[in-house]
């Protein structure tokens, strides 16, 4: 994990702060002043973990943008799962929480868009943050409810991307079809109409 090239350049750094080294200097820098990449699966467990309170908002913040368009789809897909510590046993207070969750996670959604299409980069933190939100609310245990058969009590992937990209085959291959009915004499429907017009 290039541990010998950090060492090598942060003791090039500190030489150029000062000529001589202490233990005590190099103990107080400690290895908190190395980056570090986490997969976005351990950073949703860090989000929606029942630890997650004992961390500095900005800490939380910083995990959303470890990968900024994938941990909103992480946040979405796993905190249905998620046993609020917050709600105890109280399942009314699970479905206020889970509700007011569901609604930040529209803000985020929301300023995403806001921020693809319209190219308003400063709405950035305001949507991490919702995301953020979203994931403090339902701080707690994951539990499987046992939809999926076999299902692991572990984070899932969001299962959006495999069917945004279903969804995309199907415009594809309704665009492929749409231009080669085209050419006949005897149709007239748009690529809209094509589908309920005349395929079953």
């Amino acid at each position: 994990n290039n541990d010998i090239r950090w060492v090598l350049n942060t003791l090039q750094m500190r030489r150029k702060a000062s000529t001589k080294l202490c233990y005590d200097d190099v103990k107080k820098q400690g290895a908190g002043g190395k980056d570090v990449d986490l997969s976005p699966f351990t950073a949703a467990d860090m989000l929606l973990g029942p630890f997650c309170s004992d961390r500095h908002l900005n800490e939380r913040i910083n995990l959303m943008f470890q990968d900024a368009d994938l941990m909103p789809l992480f946040i979405q897909e796993n905190y249905v799962n998620m046993k609020p510590t917050a709600a105890a046993q109280d399942e009314a207070k699970r479905l206020d929480l889970l509700s007011a969750a569901a609604d930040c996670i529209a803000s985020n959604d929301h300023a995403n868009t806001k921020v693809r299409s319209a190219m308003q980069w400063g709405l950035m933190p305001f949507a991490n943050f919702c995301s953020v939100h979203a994931a403090s609310l339902m701080t707690g245990r994951r539990e499987a409810f046992g939809l999926f058969p076999n299902e692991r009590n572990f984070q899932r992937f969001p299962a959006w991307l495999g069917k945004n990209s279903s969804a995309g085959k199907g415009r594809r291959l309704l665009g492929e079809l749409h231009a080669h009915a085209a050419g006949a004499s005897h149709f007239t429907a748009d690529r809209q109409g094509l589908r309920p017009a005349y395929l079953p």
